[in-house]
């Protein structure tokens, strides 16, 4: 029988909106903030929800990493989904995490999830 251990965040837009530029540099690697400038602050809250919603993933399933948001580097998958294609300081299990986005009008969710084997 496997295990799955999940996480979640949520971020305000509104904290978002007030401190976006702030955001997209401590948060964010060059790439990610460049494809994320110009784009309504719902991307970014996302975006940063997943990547702490990962970071406690890891903390719980790979003790010892120490990761903090900007080493997460999320990208998206052929179909659009979310996903872990970097990770700084890497943990092995990084390739193996399922992320997924949702929005409301005031804030996002991030959720993280691995499956033990």
């Amino acid at each position: 029988m496997s295990r799955v251990t999940c996480a979640v965040a949520e971020v305000s837009l509104e904290a978002v909106r007030e401190d976006h530029d702030t955001l997209l540099g401590s948060s964010f690697d060059p790439s990610e903030a460049d494809a994320l400038r110009g784009r309504h602050p719902r991307s970014t809250a996302g975006a940063l929800a997943a990547k702490r919603a990962v970071c406690e993933l890891l903390a719980v399933v790979s003790p010892g990493h120490e990761i903090q948001e900007r080493d997460v580097v999320l990208g998206h998958s052929e179909q659009g989904a979310p996903k872990v294609v970097g990770l700084e300081r890497s943990a092995p299990i990084a390739k193996e995490i399922f992320v997924s986005v949702t929005h409301t009008r005031r804030r996002a969710l991030g959720l993280a999830a691995f499956q033990e084997r």
